[in-house]
C-alpha cells in the first residue's frame, strides 16, 4: 500500500496549477456553458464536492489517487476471499502497474469505474446485496462501461432483482440523454483489427503509451494470451468474464455497428483480472521480478516529462490564462479539461461547426489537429478565408493524437462580412 500511495503522489509532483475561482464543475460539464459530455453525471458531481475543499490541480487529481488507492485495497480483499496465497503477488502487481498509475493521475473517472467494479464484487463474495446494488448503480453513472458489470454480476451469481432496478433507473437517465445525443457524429475512431484486441492486452500489462500498432505491444499480448491459451489457470469464472467479456464486446461493437466505443483507457479497469490470471499461472518469484521490472521501466521516463506523452491541456491553459480573446475549443468534447483549469463561458466557446463561429472579432482557436472528427471538418480551411494567422503554438507529444494546436487569429478591418461567412 505505501509503495502504491508513493508512486501515484510523485506522479503528482508536478501538478500545481492553481485555478483562480470557485466554479461548479458538474454544471460547467454537464448542464451549462452549451457544453454536453457524452458521460454520466456521477463523477462530475464528485469532483464538485472534492473542489469545495480546494482548487489546486494537485488536489483535483489526488481524487483519482485516492480512488485507485482503495481499488487496491477492495482487491487484496476479493483475492483474499478466492485464494490467501496469491494475494502478495497481486497486490503488488496492482500497485505498480504502470497503466493503473496513468490513470491514478488524470481528472477522469476511469479511477473511479475501477473503484466501483471491486466494491461490486466484493459485495457479492460476502453475501452484502444492498451495497453490491448501490456499487453497481455508482458504476453505471460513472461511466457507460459499468453497465458490463450487469452480465458479470450473474456469473458471480448475484440476485437479479436490484440489477433490474439498478438498469432501470440508468435507463431512465440513458435513453433521454442519448436521443439528446443522437446528432453527435459517431464513428470518432478507427474500426478496430483483431490485432488492436491482441495490442489491448499487451498495453494493459505493460501499461506502454505508443501509437496504435506498437509491435511490442502487440508481441506481448500474444504471448500471452497463447500463454494462458495453453496453461488454463483455474480461476473463478468471474475472473474470466471479467477479463474477457469487456475486451470482446467493445470490439465487436466498434467493428461491426457505427458507434465507435473501442479505446485501450476503457479497458483499464479489466486489468486486476489479468494480473489474477498471471499470478494463478506463473511462479510467484518469477512473475514478480518481471512485472516490477517491466512495469518501473516504463514508469520512470514517463513521471519525468509525462507531458511529452500525453496532452498537455495544463501547458495550453497557462498559456491563455492572460488575455481576453475568445477561445474557441474544436471539437467540443475536448473542453472538458478548460472547465477544470476555471475557464468558462463567454471566454470559452466550443465549436462543433461553421455556425458557431462568431465572425468580426479576434480569436484563439484550440484544437487537436489529428482528431477524427477535426479532419474531417477543416474548419480551419474557413477560418483562413476570413481571419488573418497572427501565430502558432505547438504542444507536441508522442502520440499524435494528443497533439495540440493553438492558433491565434485577428479579424481584419474591413474583412469579409458576417453574412458573407455566415452563408458559406
Amino acid at each position: 500500500m505505501a509503495v502504491a500511495a508513493a508512486l501515484r503522489f510523485f506522479a503528482l509532483g508536478k501538478a500545481s496549477f492553481q485555478i483562480d475561482e470557485a466554479m461548479s464543475i458538474l454544471g460547467a460539464a454537464q448542464w451549462r456553458q452549451g457544453f454536453q459530455d457524452v458521460h454520466p453525471p456521477l463523477y462530475y458531481g464528485l469532483l464538485e464536492q472534492w473542489a469545495r475543499f480546494g482548487l489546486s490541480e494537485f488536489w483535483l487529481r489526488s481524487s483519482s489517487v485516492l480512488a485507485s488507492l482503495w481499488s487496491l485495497m477492495l482487491w487484496v480483499r476479493l483475492v483474499r476471499h478466492w485464494r490467501p496465497d496469491l494475494v502478495i503477488p497481486c497486490g503488488l502487481m496492482l500497485a505498480v502497474a504502470f497503466a493503473d498509475l496513468q490513470q491514478a493521475r488524470e481528472i477522469r473517472m476511469y479511477a473511479w469505474l475501477q473503484l466501483w467494479t471491486l466494491a461490486y464484487f466484493v459485495s457479492l463474495a460476502e453475501g452484502r446485496r444492498g451495497l453490491a446494488a448501490l456499487s453497481l448503480l455508482a458504476a453505471c453513472f460513472t461511466h457507460l462501461f459499468g453497465l458490463f458489470l450487469v452480465p458479470l454480476g450473474f456469473l458471480a451469481r448475484s440476485s437479479w432483482r436490484p440489477t433490474v432496478v439498478v438498469v432501470a433507473l440508468w435507463l431512465a437517465w440513458g435513453v433521454p440523454h442519448y436521443l439528446g445525443q443522437r446528432e453527435h457524429p459517431l464513428g470518432l475512431r478507427q474500426v478496430p483489427s483483431l490485432s488492436m484486441e491482441v495490442e489491448a492486452v499487451g498495453r494493459l500489462l505493460s501499461g506502454r503509451i505508443a501509437p496504435f500498432g506498437d509491435g511490442f505491444s502487440i508481441g506481448l499480448g500474444l504471448l500471452v494470451l497463447l500463454w494462458l491459451l495453453w496453461r488454463r489457470p483455474d480461476c473463478p469464472r468471474l475472473i474470466y468474464g471479467w477479463a474477457l467479456l469487456p475486451w470482446l464486446s467493445v470490439w465487436l461493437v466498434s467493428r461491426f455497428t457505427p458507434l465507435q466505443i473501442f479505446e485501450f483507457k476503457y479497458l483499464v479497469w479489466t486489468l486486476p483480472a489479468w494480473i489474477y490470471l498471471l499470478a494463478a499461472s506463473l511462479p510467484a518469484r518469477f512473475l514478480l521480478l518481471v512485472w516490477v521490472a517491466g512495469n518501473l521501466w516504463g514508469i520512470w521516463p514517463y513521471l519525468q516529462t509525462p507531458h511529452r506523452w500525453l496532452a498537455d491541456w495544463r501547458g495550453v491553459a497557462q498559456r491563455l490564462r492572460e488575455g481576453s480573446e475568445t477561445v474557441c475549443v474544436h471539437p467540443s468534447m475536448m473542453a472538458a479539461p478548460f472547465f477544470c483549469y476555471g475557464f468558462r463561458a463567454p471566454r470559452l466557446q466550443l465549436v462543433d461547426e461553421w455556425s458557431q463561429v462568431v465572425p468580426q472579432r479576434d480569436m484563439i482557436w484550440v484544437s487537436t489537429p489529428y482528431h477524427p472528427y477535426v479532419v474531417q471538418q477543416q474548419l480551419l480551411l474557413g477560418v483562413r478565408k476570413f481571419w488573418k494567422l497572427q501565430k502558432q503554438v505547438d504542444f507536441p507529444s508522442q502520440l499524435p493524437s494528443s497533439e495540440i494546436q493553438v492558433t491565434f487569429w485577428h479579424w481584419p478591418q474591413g474583412g469579409a462580412g458576417a453574412e458573407e461567412k455566415q452563408g458559406r
